[in-house]
């Protein structure tokens, strides 16, 4: 593995979410249909300047420091 290991934030960072929110708020499609939910992470080699950006301030400040990163697609259909 590159590099050497860093220890991790006891609370990292939370950028804002579609509503303009540092929070995370479950599924909740609005309707029957099923509704695909992404989640991303990163694993980065750099420490990002702290505060609550939204997902493109995100993505543009990693750069080329993002050494790995990973997406889970899920669906979730109301009951």
């Amino acid at each position: 593995m590159p590099g050497s290991p860093t220890s991790v934030p006891a609370a990292p960072e939370v950028g804002l979410n579609s509503d303009g929110k540092a929070a995370y708020y479950p599924p909740s499609p609005p309707d029957s249909k099923a509704h695909h939910y992404h989640f991303e992470v990163f694993a980065l080699g750099k420490t990002l300047a702290p505060g609550t950006p939204d997902r493109d301030a995100v993505l543009a400040a990693l750069g080329s420091g993002v050494l790995a990163k990973g997406e889970l697609v899920a669906t979730f259909t109301k009951p």
